[in-house]
């Protein structure tokens, strides 16, 4: 009972202090999103989980504003109607992601990054990649911070050989990983990185010991997930 208080109380704790708004894209697209303003010079668009978003994501978007870093928080399932799951993005128009970048840079003159989890990194791969080709100055786009990244065009089973997205080795921002060392992707994350290099990409790697994928944004989690997330912040900035 005491962590549904707790989660609830989060809740109200974000959405007091974030507003709401729709951006438009030229596709005639409306993304909703939810702006975490802070006064520094930072920008984080954190784009959707797959999964959709969590009391415990806004929650954390607020802790990062609190520190000084404006988040951006992006609604792609209610954009497209689309139903939460494991592979409910894959439909979403890289275009559409470019347009989120844009106006981040455009509007907030602000240092801008991107943060992503699972399978929407590949997505914000797609994105950034898209804004590179149609942008002259692409230096307000610092990087792109990526949580336990799934980049294979499917999740290789027994002694299957990984086949990656070919947006892996297209990609040369620099990426700096999060990686749950109780995850199943731990053991193939130096693979992933070699990839990710073959483009250009500088490749960071934090490891985030006693936790597991998600451990930020789940409703259950253990004592070490929750003590991780509140050093989560300090990380990330």
């Amino acid at each position: 009972m005491s962590r549904l208080i707790t989660l609830l109380l989060l809740t109200l704790c974000a959405a007091a202090h974030a507003g709401e708004r729709l951006l438009s894209t030229t596709q005639g697209d409306e993304i909703p999103l939810t702006v975490h303003a802070a006064e520094g010079d930072r920008l984080i668009v954190w784009l959707s989980s797959e999964f959709g978003s969590t009391p415990r994501r806004s929650a954390l978007a607020e802790m990062l504003a609190s520190q000084g870093t404006e988040v951006w928080t992006t609604d792609l399932h209610s954009a497209w109607f689309l139903p939460v799951g494991r592979y409910s993005l894959n439909r979403v128009d890289p275009a559409a992601i470019s347009a989120i970048i844009d106006a981040a840079v455009t509007e907030s003159g602000k240092q801008v990054y991107l943060m992503a989890e699972g399978r929407s990194v590949a997505l914000a791969l797609r994105g950034v990649r898209h804004w590179q080709l149609d942008t002259d100055d692409t230096s307000a786009l610092a990087g792109l911070l990526a949580f336990s990244p799934k980049l294979f065009v499917r999740t290789p089973q027994g002694g299957d050989a990984a086949e990656y997205l070919p947006i892996v080795t297209a990609s040369n921002l620099p990426v700096y990983i999060l990686q749950p060392q109780e995850s199943a992707a731990f053991w193939r994350i130096g693979r992933d990185m070699r990839e990710l290099e073959k483009g250009g990409s500088p490749v960071f790697l934090q490891h985030l010991p006693g936790v597991s994928d998600g451990f930020h944004a789940r409703a259950e989690f253990s004592d070490a997930e929750q003590t991780m997330t509140a050093r989560l912040p300090g990380l990330l900035h």
